[in-house]
């Protein structure tokens, strides 16, 4: 959610992580009055009663029409067409904002294609990654995946990913991304581990997201200074 409400992670100018700055603590504050307001654990135990470790791929409170909706990705789809039901009733909107009339925003992420240090079969792994990056290597697996392309000429093909993502590849103008940063990874595990302790009740705000940014700053400090690509959670076609 901070993603879209405007939350700063990290301070371009001190190089340093700002996960304890009040933007992100609203955040948390949310998520606090949010799980007193309805009962987290009861919809912890309602989410474990239709969806529970390890459940089948159609074996969903959404698909059981035991859920309105839910934040998902585009290839949930998949999951629709090959375990839902055939008169599954669903559609596709933006998040949802904290003011009426606030703007619409998405955000979006992905994966990397990478050749490991000391590889010795460097050239068939760049053959591979020139196909899968390339137009017909991106339709022949976005479209059956119903993902969203990265290629800019499979996603202007209307041809080139599934029409049932359509809403999703029109949208990207509105997204955004999380900060491309070195400690991307204990970034996102903190955050997740922050959000936890505040939904059970056993942190309050202010105390999550200090061992947040106690965790994760620094390891960001080794890599000072750092500087963001510039307008890198500006997603554009």
């Amino acid at each position: 959610m901070g993603l879209g409400l405007g939350a700063s992670y990290f301070d371009q100018q001190d190089s340093k992580m700002t996960m304890d700055s009040k933007s992100v603590r609203s955040i948390f504050e949310f998520y606090e009055d949010w799980a007193k307001r309805y009962g987290y654990k009861d919809a912890d135990t309602f989410i474990a009663t239709y969806e529970p470790t390890g459940h089948p791929p159609g074996q969903t409170a959404f698909m059981a029409d035991r859920m309105a909706f839910m934040v998902s990705v585009p290839s949930t789809i998949q999951t629709f067409d090959n375990y839902g039901p055939k008169d599954l009733d669903w559609g596709t909107a933006y998040l949802p904002t904290q003011q009426d009339g606030g703007d619409k925003y998405t955000w979006s992420g992905g994966f990397a294609l990478c050749v490991p240090k000391g590889s010795k079969k460097n050239k068939a792994v760049w053959e591979l990654v020139k196909y899968f990056t390339s137009k017909q290597g991106q339709e022949t697996y976005m479209v059956p995946a119903t993902s969203v392309p990265s290629n800019i000429a499979a996603l202007k093909d209307p041809k080139g990913s599934a029409k049932s993502i359509r809403f999703f590849t029109e949208s990207i103008g509105a997204s955004t991304c999380r900060p491309p940063l070195p400690v991307g990874g204990a970034w996102w595990d903190s955050l997740a581990d922050a959000r936890s302790s505040v939904l059970l009740g056993t942190a309050s705000p202010q105390e999550a997201v200090e061992r947040a940014q106690n965790r994760v700053d620094p390891m960001m400090q080794t890599y000072s200074p750092f500087k963001l690509p510039k307008d890198y959670d500006k997603v554009r076609i």
